[in-house]
């Protein structure tokens, strides 16, 4: 159902844009999270440690780890950093990899956050991999038995050890200026990492190179990394109870992750309490892979001036596994989204795509919405979607039909603003057949018939809805 914006709904999407873009803002007011110019150096010139044990120097109570090779990030302290520790690693000469995996339990503050922030040297970042990676750890600290269960789930693991309540969870931690590396090429015979002592397991296939398991953690910061081949380009989880919250993945680019043959792997998976993805190039999945672009589950997520190739779904916006928890911070928070200033691109010919195509570019709502009894509606996210000037193009010949927007509930409901849509090679179904849209100011050319929805499609296409805000354009 194609519907007219009414009063009411420009106040509701004011409110709700002021409330959501306050996270953008920060981004471009702080200049912690802008991306460092391509050949930055140290601004501070730190002084390597001779000590065999323990590279650093420090600034008040602050302390500073230099890595510049892979005996000294093996002597980082990672399961004890601390507020305001900073932990700088360099590039290794001719192109060398760390071939290494830690797990940071830290808590950080606003104010003196834990940073793992690689330094550009001649354009150049640290490469860490998983390849024939080994574990970082310390016997004397942690608990095996109970950490093996996460190793293989990612690069840099954010988890509670033993000697945390069970409530811990680490906090503040920015990561900046990274290329990570995963193995998801080498498919299920290559994915073996060492854990301890020459004891291998397999890599988990959803591995990701910031996991954060079903403990959570907050107030995370991605920023200026380059992730690629990786089963999960990120994932962060959240159950009841147990949630992540605030995370900020700004200025990075994700490309080649997935797994051949699987829709359960995906560019990026987030499940958190307030999600801000921007700026960021999520380029096409793994040839082969069957997951989304771009997962989510999440409360309040904005999605600003990002590029998104096609994976199986381009947005897969879906329910959460932590709604009542989610719901202690308010589930009117959880029912909204902005994507805003994006572009999509879904064009199995195009080179970059890795013959990727999608029949449905969002999918809003939920994949297993059930009624809970405790809160007494869906599980699935049954507000508002809003998706303002944003660029979407479409040539999909390997599909009968494409649809812009497919929604799970009647409830839902989608605002599209400006929106400029290019089809080609495909008949278009503005909405499936459940939710209602409204379009404003918006355009759409195609050389297929465009339907309004599935129940329209048996009969007479839609060759002029000027009424609805959106002009339809036959090329």
């Amino acid at each position: 159902m194609i519907n007219f914006l009414t009063e009411e709904d420009y106040k509701k999407l004011a409110n709700m844009i002021a409330a959501l873009s306050e996270r953008v803002s920060a981004i471009e007011g702080n200049p912690v999270l802008q991306p460092d110019p391509a050949g930055a150096t140290d601004p501070v010139d730190y002084v390597d440690s001779v000590d065999p044990v323990d590279p650093v120097d420090t600034v008040g109570d602050r302390k500073i780890y230099s890595v510049k090779t892979i005996d000294e990030f093996d002597r980082v302290p990672w399961l004890t950093l601390e507020a305001g520790d900073t932990v700088k690693i360099y590039p290794l000469p001719h192109g060398g990899k760390y071939n290494r995996y830690a797990q940071i339990r830290g808590v950080g503050t606003e104010d003196n956050k834990i940073t793992i922030e690689g330094v550009i040297v001649d354009g150049k970042k640290p490469i860490i991999t998983c390849l024939d990676a080994g574990a970082v750890y310390d016997l004397n600290y942690q608990n095996w038995d109970a950490f093996k269960w996460v190793i293989g789930g990612g690069s840099f693991i954010l988890y509670r050890d033993k000697n945390d309540p069970y409530e811990h969870k680490p906090k503040h931690i920015t990561f900046k200026n990274l290329d990570m590396e995963g193995v998801n090429y080498l498919g299920s015979d290559g994915l073996y990492v060492n854990y301890l002592e020459g004891k291998f397991r397999t890599w988990d296939k959803s591995h990701s190179p910031f996991y954060i398991p079903s403990g959570g953690a907050e107030n995370i910061i991605i920023q200026g990394c380059h992730i690629k081949n990786y089963g999960n380009g990120f994932f962060c989880n959240s159950v009841e109870g147990r949630i992540t919250k605030d995370l900020l993945i700004d200025s990075c680019i994700f490309e080649l992750n997935g797994v051949i043959g699987s829709d359960k792997q995906h560019g990026l998976y987030v499940q958190a309490f307030g999600a801000t993805i921007n700026n960021c190039e999520i380029r096409a999945n793994i040839k082969g892979s069957l997951g989304s672009a771009f997962k989510d589950r999440s409360a309040g997520l904005v999605f600003t001036n990002n590029i998104v190739w096609s994976g199986s779904r381009v947005m897969d916006l879906v329910d959460t596994d932590a709604i009542r928890s989610f719901g202690e911070f308010g589930l009117d928070h959880y029912d909204d989204a902005l994507v805003r200033g994006c572009k999509f691109i879904v064009d199995p010919e195009d080179e970059d795509s890795q013959g990727h195509w999608a029949g449905v570019i969002f999918h809003w709502g939920g994949d297993n919405g059930v009624f809970d009894e405790k809160l007494f509606r869906s599980t699935a996210r049954i507000g508002r979607l809003t998706v303002e000037f944003c660029k979407i193009y479409i040539n999909n010949s390997n599909s009968y039909r494409s649809v812009l927007f497919q929604q799970t509930e009647d409830d839902c409901n989608v605002l599209a603003i400006g929106l400029d849509i290019e089809v080609a090679n495909t008949r278009l179904l503005l909405n499936d057949s459940m939710g209602s849209v409204t379009f404003q100011e918006s355009e759409l050319k195609s050389n297929m018939p465009v339907y309004s929805d599935r129940k329209d499609e048996l009969g007479s296409p839609v060759t002029d809805v000027n009424t609805y805000g959106l002009e339809v354009i036959n090329v």
